[in-house]
Formats: C-alpha cells, structure tokens, sequence
C-alpha cells in the first residue's frame, strides 16, 4: 500500500482489489503493468503468481495473486 513502508505489503490480491486499489491510486506507477500482465497471465490458465524480491524468492514473502 505504501511503497516506502515494507510493513504495508498487500499479502494476497485479486483483480477485484486490483481494480479497486489502482482506482484509489495505492497501486500505480510501475507495478500497475507488472499487475496486469500477472493478471493476464492468471486469466490464460497460470494457478499463481507471486510479486517479491529476487532475494526473497523463496522465503514466502510478496503478494500472491490469484
């Protein structure tokens, strides 16, 4: 939700919340085309992806997206 807070991370989203979270302006800048690419790939059969750090890839942290 605030990209200079790490505590703020969105720990699960949907498109719905995508929408709704990009509308109010807490998603913006350069994650909106990460999203919605992840989102596209999510719609063409894809079970998950997670947004993380390259460093965190497999220490569960990020948002999953379903």
């Amino acid at each position: 939700m605030n990209e200079k807070d790490e505590e703020s991370l969105i720990p699960t989203l949907d498109f719905e919340l995508f929408q709704q979270y990009k509308s109010e302006g807490n998603i913006h800048g350069g994650m909106i085309p990460k999203l919605d690419n992840a989102f596209k790939a999510i719609a063409a059969g894809v079970k998950e992806v997670i947004i993380t750090q390259a460093s965190d890839i497999n220490t569960g942290k990020g948002t999953l997206l379903r």
